[in-house]
């Protein structure tokens, strides 16, 4: 009858080591904050690998990657302008955008939709979403790169260019729970 306390003993440690596993990935030089409510399927890359080098267009519709934004924390966002769940979530990026420029974080709020860059941006605008810049993944190479399953998906990058995690469904990105969170991206 001993065995039940130690299998529960096992158990117990690996939900531990599962939960710092999260809150501390590898290649994370500190600790970050807890997953704020709305964040619990957030999955930290261990080990922490650099971006891809995808190219997506920016606002403006010329070239660019990931690396290019380097040196700041990416909450790089792929969402459609037919996904129900994406249409909530734009807001929230939106208030976090304004809330963090300047502050070391930029919301790269990305469309993976067919439609051109004009319908995204009128889309943005339509939606409460003004702040955002209209990046566009129209073949949608960077979300395969990504490994996007579902949308909305949000991808961390650290200020360092390397992946640090991901979460896929919408979260409240204007929680001051998830600005703390953020900021326990540093570079690794």
């Amino acid at each position: 009858m001993r065995l039940v306390p130690v299998v529960a003993m096992i158990v117990l440690v690996a939900a531990v080591a599962g939960a710092v596993a999260v809150w501390w990935p590898a290649g994370t030089s500190t600790r970050q904050a807890a997953l704020p409510a709305g964040m619990p399927d957030f999955i930290a890359a261990d080990p922490a690998k650099p971006a891809p080098a995808t190219v997506f267009k920016d606002g403006a519709g010329a070239d660019i990657t990931l690396g290019a934004l380097k040196g700041e924390i990416l909450v790089v966002n792929l969402w459609a302008t037919w996904c129900a769940p994406c249409i909530e979530e734009l807001p929230s990026l939106a208030k976090l955008a304004e809330a963090t420029r300047g502050q070391g974080i930029k919301v790269v709020a990305i469309s993976v939709d067919r439609a051109d860059q004009a319908v995204v941006r009128k889309f943005l605008d339509a939606n409460q979403a003004r702040g955002l810049e209209a990046f566009h993944d129209e073949g949608m190479a960077l979300a395969r790169d990504l490994g996007v399953k579902g949308l909305p998906t949000t991808v961390i990058i650290g200020a360092d260019g390397t992946w640090r995690g991901s979460l896929v469904g919408p979260a409240d990105w204007a929680s001051p729970a998830a600005l703390d969170f953020l900021r326990g991206f540093k570079a690794g």
